[in-house]
């Protein structure tokens, strides 16, 4: 997977939240063929401007919708809010555990990268549509 599409609606809620919000936010994208659809969005029950910590209820929550109405998960977004839109020590410790692509956007830079680690880390394409 090396291009993913997200639509400018959903890039525009995803940096609006962001930036309005003094704690870090996280959402879970998801649609087909690697093409954004959907945001979910996820609280931040650290409510943490430097980390995102969120409930497995809330996520199994989410995967289970995704998957009564046939939804592929495409990723997880969380901001930095004080630092660039690249994953942190702690970022890649958990995408080497899950294998999820990471879409990081940075409040200080205003910009929005992603991210996966399969056997080294590797940046994912994002295009705007």
């Amino acid at each position: 997977m090396n291009v993913i599409q997200l639509p400018h609606k959903l890039k525009k809620i995803i940096t609006e939240q962001s930036e309005k919000s003094n704690i870090e936010v996280g959402f879970i994208l998801a649609g087909k063929d690697n093409k954004v659809e959907h945001i979910f969005n996820l609280t931040n029950t650290a409510n943490s401007s430097t980390s995102l910590h969120i409930s497995i209820n809330e996520v199994n929550t989410i995967n289970a919708h995704c998957k009564n109405h046939n939804i592929d998960i495409i990723g997880l977004f969380h901001s930095h809010l004080k630092s660039t839109a690249s994953p942190s020590d702690t970022d890649i410790k958990i995408m080497k555990k899950s294998n999820d692509i990471f879409f990081i956007y940075s409040k200080l830079n205003k910009n929005m990268f992603a991210f996966e680690y399969k056997d080294k880390l590797d940046s994912i394409q994002i295009i705007y549509i």
